[in-house]
């Protein structure tokens, strides 16, 4: 048979090249883009200890997502193991919900529980950026 051949659309995930300094690690299986800017690789080289790079995702009334740091012996517990993001780091993704929720009479943090084990990994987020401006670790996740 002659004619033009049939192209192929490629993987959404093939389509498009990774941005400078951003590479693949898979949580659960479930691939994740990380970017870490060259003044974030600098001082995760520089680190004394092992750090811990928290994804939360917090659902109450409301939800909330929020990348915090932590030194490894402080991180909370998640029912996701976490993964070598980079020498010196790791990467956690920690769904919790609320046990209460009253917006109107809550202060400071509220308690939490970690998210039944069997529905965490449908929340894995697809990408990660992580930045050191100031002396301070700073970044986001998104979906």
């Amino acid at each position: 048979m002659t004619g033009t051949p049939i192209q192929t659309r490629p993987a959404r995930d093939m389509a498009r090249p990774l941005p400078e300094g951003s590479f693949t690690v898979f949580l659960r299986g479930r691939p994740i883009t990380a970017t870490l800017t060259p003044r974030a690789r600098r001082a995760a080289e520089a680190l004394g200890a092992a750090m811990v790079v928290e994804m939360e995702l917090f659902f109450s009334c409301l939800l909330r997502k929020r990348l915090r740091f932590h030194q490894a012996d402080t991180a909370p517990e998640s029912v996701l193991e976490p993964v070598e993001l980079y020498p010196g780091l790791s990467l956690l993704f920690r769904p919790i919900v609320a046990e209460v929720c009253n917006i109107d009479t809550l202060e400071g943090e509220p308690p939490v529980r970690t998210m039944p084990a069997k529905r965490a990994d449908a929340f894995i987020p697809k990408w990660v950026s992580i930045d050191h401006r100031s002396g301070d670790w700073v970044g986001e996740f998104g979906y």
